[in-house]
């Protein structure tokens, strides 16, 4: 039995040393914890084996092959019956091991289970507008869950950052699609599900996950979110509600224009365009939630066509 907990980490020099304390004060400790270095600077390893944990502590390198790679190999590496995933960037609750093994032991028809993420208390103002704007769009992307009135309920999706699986069902599945980053989590999710597995969430598992904090950054997440959605559609077809939405918008928007171009003369329709780009410009340059969801909107739509045109890498 027991479970090990993986943390695929690059880049987390700010934040993984309180996550690898938090996991050291939870109600249920781990058997072992695994660090799958995708790429952490030396002095970052040296600080981390300066941190006193109660658990048993080993890190793997993968050579810098992406997160996808570095969880496999924490999973081939584990010797107990579950695996919890979290990110090097969340910090979580003292009983985050303890409600999610508790769901697992209650439903063993479950594969796997994930948890709820809010934000840390010392979250920045931006990191803060990021986490309402992934709470808005949440009903399209099944990331972002809110609170339930029961222990667990089932669910198509859970996020990677906060996770538990049985380990025997990711190896016989082939765990995570090797070199695939974003979107490893969403793509494992729909080969368990088209595998006849059942997943579930609970509320009462949660991660203080950090969010961006720049609005550079925010949109480099949104546009590798919308390019893997769209080699997603041209692996699998469309599974979920979000990877319907640029195939609706670019409809509406040509009925738009065809009704406009029959209404109204040429020079018309350029004025209404222009009015439009203008307002759009103006949100652009606010720092308000609509920046975001236009923007980010945006970032991912435009991203959604080249990935589906190059699909996933075999």
């Amino acid at each position: 039995m027991g479970v090990t907990v993986v943390i695929a980490a690059k880049g987390a020099e700010k934040y993984l040393p309180d996550c690898l304390v938090g996991i050291d004060k939870q109600t249920v400790r781990p058997e072992a914890v695994i660090i799958a270095d995708d790429g952490l600077a030396p002095d970052v390893l040296e600080k981390i084996g300066q941190i006193q944990v109660s658990y048993e502590l080993t890190i793997v390198s993968n050579a810098g092959a992406g997160p996808s790679d570095a969880r496999n190999l924490g999973v081939e590496k584990a010797a107990t019956e579950y695996v919890a995933f979290i990110d090097a960037d969340c910090l979580p609750e003292t009983d985050w091991l303890e409600k999610l093994l508790a769901v697992m032991q209650a439903r063993p028809d479950a594969a796997a289970c994930g948890g709820m993420q809010k934000l840390p208390d010392d979250a920045t103002p931006f990191e803060r507008r990021v986490a309402g704007f992934m709470q808005r769009v949440g009903f399209l992307t099944d990331y972002i869950k809110g609170r339930q009135e029961v222990e667990a309920i089932e669910t198509d999706h859970n996020a990677s950052c906060n996770v538990i699986y049985r380990r025997e069902t990711l190896v016989q599945v082939g765990g995570f699609r090797k070199g695939l980053w974003p979107g490893e989590d969403v793509e494992l999710d729909y080969r368990l599900k088209q595998a006849g597995n059942k997943l579930l969430y609970t509320d009462r598992s949660v991660v203080r996950h950090h969010r961006p904090e720049s609005f550079k950054s925010f949109l480099k997440m949104m546009w590798r979110y919308g390019k893997v959605q769209g080699q997603l559609v041209r692996e699998y077809g469309v599974f979920r509600l979000i990877q319907k939405l640029p195939f609706l918008l670019t409809g509406l928007a040509l009925v738009v224009v065809a009704l406009l171009a029959l209404l109204f003369a040429v020079q018309v329709c350029a004025v209404i365009f222009s009015v439009a780009l203008v307002v759009l410009g103006v949100i652009l340059m606010v720092s308000g939630g609509a920046r975001l969801l236009v923007a980010g909107g945006a970032a991912w739509y435009l991203a959604f066509w080249p990935g589906l045109l190059k699909g996933l890498e075999k």
